[in-house]
């Protein structure tokens, strides 16, 4: 389906009722763990949208298990395993000091792609180690990534950021590439009220510029923006006709998603949000289209069998089959 490197995006989120549901708190950690070492050894790419800031979150533990398997190779932006996608409020309010920082915590098996305004456009970045007249140099090498979408905007960067892109060997150069780019991101988020259009533009860009998602968890209560961000993350992928692999035994909203798709049976989260109710609303008068997708990519009744799928590996080893099958990868 995809003739470059395959990328599948990864939405994950802590869920109110995995003790309900007699799981531990630690449950998702394991679904992770099971699901990520299969998908990156069959050569997939995986795409998160999470924070950028501290330490222990879903972004530094997927990191870290990619790297785990990923740890002997050495790959070009554009092939790395692991990309961590910012939203444009983050990429406005982005320091150089943090975002090389945060680059040596990924390593260099991770790049990151920073939407800078729309939602398909922007740089994407990563740690490159340089022997620059006889001297080892920590760097960034940058290049222009964009969606599949044809008329799409393009940064204001010089055409040098395209093919391997350029390799940036000190703070002057570093600052001096990502401060327009950081302008154009505080300008697509000038008129945003509060962090939602920001994340929902990052959201939008991900559905296009990746090939399928995975399900897991995600808030029902307590979420910031105007919709719970995993419903609006399958909602996206669903609008883009791309496949959405659902691990919904596992609580959560994707529990409520798999529900409102008639991909399981059950009683739906009890909620008085009305941000939530809505958003599962919206997910339920897209069943048919979703049905129509999941159908001519013929992996519909195993879909099912994801859905319910309630312990790591049997999830991990059914969604790991499915992706094979729409993407021909070797088992």
């Amino acid at each position: 389906m995809s003739r470059r490197p395959t990328v599948i995006a990864v939405s994950v989120s802590e869920a109110n009722d995995l003790g309900i549901l007699g799981f531990l708190p630690n449950e998702l950690d394991r679904v992770l763990a099971a699901l990520i070492t299969p998908l990156v050894h069959s050569r997939f790419r995986i795409a998160y949208g999470g924070r950028l800031e501290g330490c222990g979150n879903f972004t530094t533990q997927i990191s870290g298990l990619v790297a785990e398997t990923y740890a002997p190779y050495a790959y070009d932006l554009g092939e790395r395993p692991f990309i961590h996608v910012l939203a444009p409020h983050r990429v406005a309010a982005l320091a150089r000091e943090s975002l090389l920082a945060h680059a040596k915590v990924l390593g260099p098996h991770a790049e990151l792609w920073l939407i800078s305004r729309g939602d398909s456009v922007g740089l994407t970045v990563g740690l490159e180690t340089q022997s620059l007249q006889g001297t080892t140099v920590v760097g960034m090498r940058c290049k222009l990534v964009s969606s599949d979408r044809s008329g799409g905007e393009k940064p204001t960067l010089g055409s040098e950021y395209s093919g391997r892109g350029v390799f940036l060997a000190n703070e002057k150069q570093l600052t001096e590439t990502l401060a327009p780019l950081a302008r154009e991101a505080a300008g697509s988020v000038a008129s945003d009220q509060g962090t939602g259009p920001s994340f929902s533009r990052m959201r939008r860009a991900m559905a296009q510029m990746t090939d399928a998602r995975i399900l897991v968890g995600g808030r029902t209560e307590g979420f910031s923006g105007h919709i719970s961000g995993v419903t609006e993350e399958a909602l996206s992928t669903i609008d883009a006709d791309k496949p959405l692999l659902i691990l919904g035994a596992f609580g959560g909203a994707a529990r409520d998603i798999a529900i409102a798709l008639r991909l399981m049976e059950g009683k739906m989260t009890h909620s008085l949000d009305q941000r939530y109710i809505g958003g599962i609303e919206r997910v339920r008068e897209r069943e048919p289209r979703y049905r129509e997708i999941m159908r001519r990519a013929g992996v519909a009744e195993i879909a099912v069998q994801l859905a319910a799928a309630d312990t790591h590996s049997s999830a991990a080893r059914l969604a790991t089959r499915i992706l094979q099958h729409l993407f021909r990868k070797p088992r």
